[in-house]
């Protein structure tokens, strides 16, 4: 449990910032069990050049990277976080980085030798390893001589700056950096200091189960969590595949986006409703409930999701937590409480209010991927759609990689344009959408840039407006009177990286009277699910108050988006 601060500020967190966060987890977290207080990627990048690969990111003179010290003053002088870290301690908590699997590409560029060998760092630089475009590092080619050599002295300088947690990124999933993990796991085993090592930057294949849960504490599960429904909701199958698994080791599915996210920018996009949900789920599962978002920022609501002592006791002792069943989208899950007969139930309706069917898809259209890290996309759907009589839009935009999995392009929906009775057209953008999500940051309603500073341009021609994010998204507009038609120009924003895979744009269309006026829907669970013999005692765990005793079996109403988290006993 603790807070990172890669959600909150994207990148480039100063010290002055990290130090604030790590005050409010001592000050309001901590006597709660939260203990963890992390700095995020690319801190040793200068001010200003967090996304840059350019060898401007501080090393030391074996080529190991050390703090931007524009950012981390305390850093000066060679004192790495050494000082930070102590600052840390003496707040009663721990403290973690996160670390780039590989070695400084400024130190492969200036071929810095590695400490203890006769090699430099261009020698173990493996160039055949799969990077990222824009990552300052490059992988370590373990066969290489000096390979060892250059992990351990990595990992004894950690222990120099008393670290006691590291996130190392790009390595989980992805079967290609074994060798990497296992250099790391003997560099920590000689560094002389117990640190907790969780591994990111992929979806770790439950086959890799026993691997990762022998050499690591928690490793990354899926795609990552960001304030956007349909990414809490894919979670639940990867939270349910984990479930059967060691008491000791935490499958991770992400930070919670709660607080100040995107780089500060803007407060989390899910409701109080599925905020519940999402910390229920977390909870439950025995997922690490590390906080992604500015910590220092959260409002009240926020902060009462978090300090809920009777829901913090599931994360913290319940065994054997696992999903009872699903049911389209209505999900109970169960598990056993120490030393006593009681269950943990928490039921979740993961269904939309109006879901998105078939009979509702007025039009989809797929845009081919291209190939891995390309910067131009010149291939663009043109949409022209005619509008039944409604009054909803929604647009939306899924994505897949060339794997089959996920991927997060910023895809545009450009022009957005609805033809009314009288002939003329009304920019869609002129609206004030009812509501977004993204997977990554927000949905922008753009007049020619899109949130990465560029031109509005897709296929190569430049858009005088349109919706823009990062994929998977989705955005609703309510229309006015008169509106018969729709049109628009699809496609990948140009000249941005972004991964392969497939964008599939899909058009939904709702009345004011389609879908559920329903608050919720029931979810029932009986004491033969359970195992109980006797009528069912049920204490409500997120509002603390008993509901009493029932009769085989217990239905309440779960809310659209929402959970329930209960504590059920024998009644009889």
């Amino acid at each position: 449990m603790g807070w990172q601060s890669d959600d909150c500020v994207s990148g480039c967190v100063t010290e002055a910032r990290f130090r604030d966060n790590a005050q409010y987890v001592a000050e309001h977290l901590a006597p709660l069990g939260y203990k963890y207080v992390i700095v995020g990627p690319n801190w040793s990048a200068p001010a200003n050049q967090q996304a840059s690969i350019e060898l401007a990111h501080e090393v030391d003179q074996w080529g190991r990277a050390v703090p931007a010290e524009s950012r981390f003053p305390s850093a000066k002088g060679g004192a790495g976080f050494g000082p930070l870290a102590r600052h840390v301690h003496g707040l009663g908590l721990s403290f973690g980085i996160h670390l780039s699997r590989g070695i400084p590409r400024t130190a492969v560029q200036r071929q810095l030798p590695v400490k203890g060998t006769d090699v430099d760092a261009a020698h173990i630089a493996n160039r055949d390893s799969p990077e990222a475009e824009w990552t300052q590092t490059i992988g370590v080619d373990s066969r290489k001589r000096g390979a060892q050599a250059y992990y351990d002295s990595v990992f004894e300088l950690l222990a120099s700056w008393e670290v006691d947690y590291v996130d190392v990124g790009d390595i989980s999933g992805d079967p290609r950096h074994a060798s990497e993990l296992e250099a790391i796991r003997e560099a920590i085993d000689k560094a002389g200091r117990t640190m907790v090592l969780g591994i990111s930057g992929g979806v770790t294949p439950i086959e890799a189960a026993s691997y990762v849960a022998a050499r690591t504490n928690l490793w990354q599960i899926g795609d990552g969590i960001w304030d956007d429904w349909n990414a809490v909701r894919d979670q639940l199958e990867q939270l349910r595949v984990w479930s059967a698994r060691s008491e000791s080791s935490w499958p991770h599915p992400g930070p919670l986006p709660l607080g100040r996210v995107d780089g500060g920018t803007r407060r989390c996009l899910l409701d109080p409703t599925e905020q519940r949900a999402l910390v229920s789920l977390w909870s439950t599962s025995r997922s690490p409930l590390i906080v992604g978002g500015e910590i220092c920022a959260l409002q009240s609501a926020e902060r009462a999701l978090l300090t809920n002592p009777e829901i913090l006791a599931i994360a913290a002792t319940a065994h054997d937590s696992r999903v009872l069943f699903e049911k389209n989208g209505l999900v109970a899950w169960v598990a056993d409480i120490p030393d006593s007969t009681d269950k943990y139930v928490t039921l979740i309706n993961a269904r939309d209010r109006r879901p998105r069917t078939p009979e509702t898809e007025l039009y989809s259209g797929t845009l081919a991927g291209t190939s891995s890290h390309s910067r131009h996309a010149l291939a663009m759907l043109e949409v022209e759609v005619t509008l039944p009589a409604i009054d909803t839009l929604i647009l939306d935009v899924d994505c897949r990689d060339t794997a089959g999995g996920r991927c997060t392009p910023l895809a545009v929906w450009g022009e957005p344009r609805l033809l009314l009775d009288d002939g003329t057209e009304q920019p869609l953008t002129a609206l004030t959408a009812l509501r977004s999500c993204a997977r990554r940051g927000s949905v922008q309603m753009k007049d020619g840039a899109s949130d990465t500073g560029h031109c509005l341009r897709v296929a190569g021609d430049d858009l005088s407006d349109g919706i823009v994010a990062h994929a998977p998204f989705s955005i609703e507009f309510r229309l006015p009177p008169g509106v018969r038609g729709f049109s628009a120009i699809c496609g990948r924003q140009d000249d941005t990286r972004h991964p392969a895979g497939q964008l599939q744009f899909r058009l939904h269309a709702f009345t004011s009277d389609s879908g559920s006026q329903t608050s919720g829907l029931p979810i029932t669970i009986t004491k033969e699910q359970l195992g109980l013999d006797g009528p069912l005692w049920v204490r409500d765990l997120w509002h603390r108050e008993e509901l009493g005793v029932f009769p085989g079996e217990f239905t309440p109403n779960i809310p659209w988006h929402g959970a329930g988290v209960y504590r059920v006993s024998d009644g009889g």
